[in-house]
């Protein structure tokens, strides 16, 4: 299993419009969405988010996936 976590910052920022792969299962915890991905073996995994700004200005969020931290920093342009 591939577990990604996407933190109460990031929602705040984006609204997720769609998903690809489709996770196989989408829970909260704490305030952050965890999608969960099945997956077997070694190799690389690719999954895409569409979203959608809902502010603007200078962001700074983490993605985590599989307790690992992915600082994310960034500018939303009005």
């Amino acid at each position: 299993q591939i577990q990604v976590l996407l933190s109460p910052e990031f929602q705040e920022a984006y609204k997720i419009e769609n998903i690809v792969p489709d996770p196989a299962s989408q829970s909260m915890d704490n305030g952050s969405t965890v999608l969960q991905f099945p997956a077997r073996g070694q190799g690389q995994i690719v999954f895409f988010l569409t979203v959608r700004e809902r502010i603007t200005g200078s962001r700074q969020n983490t993605i985590k996936v599989n307790n690992t931290d992915f600082s994310l920093n960034y500018y939303i342009y009005p």
